[in-house]
């Protein structure tokens, strides 16, 4: 249980490379600021065909956290490159990886089964990647900056290429705020494209307004192309079954 500030695994910091393969980190928690499983911090993590599983990312005591007043199982941070190719995620709590003013290429991978939070946070104009992979079946209470299980803020980037989102549930918890069953994207500057993704059975709900799969809001972009979208459902005063 990593406590303070840092990571309960590996903590990278100050141009560090790190090269992580066949491994698996279960069980592990962050009650204070950082992450349960990997924090880097202006350094290079590559991460191949590695379990992370029943890891939690809370910051119970209050610390300030390293990135932006938020913490998660993996945190990329301030000008880090982070690789993850051919990983399962599973039955994790909270949101699984964060990227604030970074860059993350995920690849073959696959989040099932998460119990609370989302599988990609992007903010800070960060740019991350995500192909090849599985969202399925994962339970969310909405927090200020999840809101989907890709959940993008602050001019960040992402493309999404030939993955699938299945059987995710999002509801807005407390904060009465927008949500989306598989992406959401705010702000001036952000972008997402998708290319070839499967939506099926996703649903997000809210008091304000709630996508079945993707959310758009304040200036937010996005380019979409040969995706199908099917059993999507939204429920909200205003909601959509694909995109709002």
């Amino acid at each position: 249980i990593q406590r303070g500030v840092g990571a309960a695994a590996i903590y990278a910091v100050a141009q560090s490379t790190v090269t992580v393969m066949n491994s698996r980190f279960h069980a592990l928690q962050s009650r204070g600021a950082g992450a349960a499983a990997v924090y880097t911090s202006d350094s290079t993590v590559t991460m191949d065909r590695i379990h992370v599983t029943e890891c939690a990312a809370s910051n119970e005591l209050g610390v300030p956290t390293l990135s932006g007043e938020h913490s998660a199982v993996i945190v990329a941070a301030e000008q880090s490159e982070i690789a993850i190719d051919h990983a399962v995620f599973g039955a994790n709590s909270d949101d699984v990886i964060l990227v604030d003013q970074s860059q993350a290429a995920i690849d073959h991978s696959s989040f099932i089964n998460g119990l609370s939070g989302a599988a990609v946070v992007a903010t800070g104009a960060s740019t991350i990647t995500v192909s090849n992979t599985e969202i399925n079946s994962n339970l969310m209470a909405a927090t200020a900056l999840a809101r989907a299980p890709i959940s993008l803020f602050g001019g960040s980037t992402a493309t999404i290429a030939d993955c699938s989102f299945t059987g995710n549930v999002v509801s807005d918890g407390s904060l009465s705020e927008p949500t989306a069953g598989a992406i959401f994207a705010t702000n001036a500057g952000t972008s997402v494209t998708v290319d070839v993704a499967a939506f099926s059975s996703n649903h997000g709900t809210a008091l304000t307004a709630g996508a079945g799969s993707i959310y758009l809001s304040d200036a937010a972009a996005l380019t979409a192309s040969g995706c199908t979208f099917a059993g999507n459902t939204g429920s909200s005063p205003v909601s959509a079954g694909a995109v709002l």
